[in-house]
């Protein structure tokens, strides 16, 4: 466990608490609930401590994913308890949980990219030697950086002509270009990761925008330091018992050479 908290955790724990007491101050119809939405925002990313690897910024994107999940699971858990228990709920939720969903969908697009976890079949791919693999993985990322550009284009377009003519949501009390912004900033992010996936093929770090399971899982499974008297029970240990050999323990010599 960690003795301490680096400076990216604590930006973290502040950001979510503001950001819990902006919007229970604009979301909350009551005090409790208010107060309940607070805390959910509040201890939201918190738990991006427990994921604390990498880069700041790459901490603080799956920082923003656990903090629209838990508020998304939160207001809806809200609802259905105010609606069913207590007939009444808020007005808003609906649409927040939407946008939410909208932000999760679209967010996770790049973090899922640099986890390497889309779903795609090389199949094709594997029946060429290395180096073409290479190419074929730097023609995808230029066709997926093609899209990113597009839509990012037509994001920019359109969220400034919302910001333009000034449309407000319909039940959230904030301007509607605010939640629609989450198109500029996924593509955008989409496309700083195919940036990297591509620095990565051109340098042979990886051959494609796909993660290798196999090869991961034998690496893992190298990797990995099995204790033979680890594994023995309390009895085998004391009564001085061998436990039988693990997978990298090295062969018995048979005494000839």
């Amino acid at each position: 466990m960690r003795r301490y908290v680096d400076a990216g955790v604590l930006i973290q724990l502040v950001a979510g608490v503001l950001i819990g007491a902006v919007l229970a101050f604009l979301l909350g119809k009551s005090l409790i609930g208010g107060l309940l939405m607070f805390l959910g925002f509040a201890v939201a990313l918190p738990v991006v401590y427990l994921l604390d690897r990498g880069p700041l910024w790459q901490r603080i994107e799956e920082g923003v994913l656990t903090f629209i999940f838990a508020a998304m699971t939160l207001v809806t858990f809200l609802q259905v308890i105010l609606r069913y228990v207590f007939n009444s709920g808020f007005v808003w939720a609906l649409e927040f949980t939407t946008y939410c969903f909208a932000w999760l969908v679209l967010f996770g697009v790049s973090y899922v990219f640099k986890r390497q976890a889309h779903i795609g079949v090389d199949a094709f791919a594997k029946l060429f030697r290395m180096p073409v693999q290479r190419v074929l993985g730097l023609v995808v990322v230029a066709f997926c950086l093609l899209y990113a550009g597009i839509m990012l284009y037509g994001s920019w377009d359109y969220v400034y002509k919302i910001w333009r003519i000034g449309i407000p949501s319909e039940d959230l009390p904030i301007p509607q270009w605010v939640p629609v912004s989450i198109l500029i900033v996924g593509m955008a992010l989409l496309a700083v990761r195919l940036l990297e996936a591509g620095h990565a093929i051109a340098r042979g770090e990886a051959l494609s925008l796909l993660g290798d399971e196999a090869r991961e899982a034998i690496q893992d499974f190298a990797a990995a330091e099995v204790d033979p008297d680890a594994m023995a029970t309390p009895e085998e240990t004391r009564a001085g018992i061998p436990h039988p050999p693990g997978p990298h323990d090295a062969p018995p010599r048979s005494g000839r050479i």
